[in-house]
């Protein structure tokens, strides 16, 4: 059995999380479009952003362009941003040690 290195993680962990952000902004934007049910909170977009998914999601956002006439939207995942940054900075550093 192969054991997985911290890197591959965290690798796996950034392509899941970009996969989850682009369907969930999918998802909330079909929800958007008169099909009615639950839609997806901005703190749930932005949080799954943050974590991880921050780029697959800024993707999503222009791609489908949801999200994007919101100033107050784009502030908020501007700071997902800065969380998302960090947290990559602060892995890179782990991993060099």
């Amino acid at each position: 059995m192969k054991t997985f290195s911290a890197i591959n993680l965290l690798l796996f962990w950034l392509a899941l999380t970009n996969v989850v952000a682009f369907l969930v902004f999918a998802w909330d934007k079909f929800k958007a479009g008169g099909s009615g049910g639950n839609r997806i909170s901005e703190f749930n977009l932005t949080a799954i952003g943050a974590v991880g998914g921050w780029p697959a999601g800024l993707l999503a956002m222009l791609l489908f362009r949801h999200k994007t006439a919101k100033l107050s939207f784009k502030l908020k995942y501007a700071l997902a941003f800065v969380v998302w940054a960090g947290l990559i900075y602060a892995a890179v550093l782990f991993l060099h040690h």
